[in-house]
């Protein structure tokens, strides 16, 4: 199955083929025309280049759509790509806390795999007297800030705990990443 630019010949050809198949049979006396002969052949001409410009006008507006989604599916995959492989722990928190997404450092730095920490709270891989400097920055304190930064403890796979500086960005109110959860 033909889609996006790749159909316009197929289509183009189809098209006049079926113009070119009628003409014949009306030539032939197959098919009666309500049209002068002479003249039933030119409208079948003119309707042939209004087939092939209007086929072209959709190819021109299909290959641009198509640059389009590639450009932007390059940026996806190149974001994607940063992120899977940055050093940092970047996380997704959703809005009770919970982890919807752990970039792999989040694995190789604390232990924890993906799919044991879906779900799970920040908080509870937070040292307790750390909970509150966290709840704070995420809350925005008095500024009201969508943004914040803290040192806090995190504890690895392992029991232990480790110093982690925390870069907090609320981006939930951007129409761009809509909302989490």
């Amino acid at each position: 199955r033909l889609s996006g630019s790749r159909a316009v010949v197929p289509s183009m050809v189809i098209s006049i083929g079926a113009l070119s198949l009628g003409e014949l049979a009306i030539a032939v006396g197959i098919a009666p025309t309500l049209v002068e002969q002479p003249l039933v052949h030119g409208l079948a001409v003119l309707a042939g280049l209004g087939v092939v410009l209007t086929i072209k006008q959709f190819e021109r507006a299909t290959i641009e759509t198509e640059r389009v989604e590639a450009a932007l599916r390059q940026r996806e995959e190149r974001f994607r790509a940063l992120v899977q492989h940055a050093s940092d722990i970047i996380m997704v928190i959703g809005p009770g806390g919970e982890l919807i997404y752990v970039s792999p450092a989040f694995e190789a730095i604390l232990g924890y795999s993906s799919a044991e920490s879906t779900g799970m709270s920040g908080f509870e891989l937070t040292h307790p007297d750390d909970v509150e400097v966290l709840r704070n920055t995420i809350a925005g304190g008095a500024s009201g800030s969508r943004e914040g930064a803290a040192a806090a403890r995190l504890r690895r796979r392992d029991g232990s705990w480790c110093w982690f500086d925390v870069i907090i960005t609320d981006l939930s109110a951007n129409p761009r990443v809509g909302e989490i959860g």
